[in-house]
């Protein structure tokens, strides 16, 4: 299972976020990260609805890829 981290920030902050794994990527650094930004608190709690996260949290505690993963049990 892959973490996601959630953003409520600017394309500014986008932007710092991809120089900065470009440059790790360069110096050839191995890694993985996952990130969604939002452009505003307020968008992120209309995508994020408590049924939604409620459903999140499920995935992360059964350790499930995704929600397909899970039904598929």
């Amino acid at each position: 299972m892959s973490k996601l981290t959630a953003h409520a920030g600017s394309a500014r902050d986008v932007g710092r976020r991809f120089s900065a794994a470009f440059e790790r990527a360069m110096a050839g650094e191995n890694f993985e990260e996952r990130h969604v930004t939002f452009l505003s608190l307020e968008e992120m709690m209309t995508a994020l609805t408590p049924k939604r996260l409620e459903l999140l949290r499920h995935l992360h505690r059964t350790g499930a890829d995704s929600v397909k993963a899970e039904v598929s049990l």
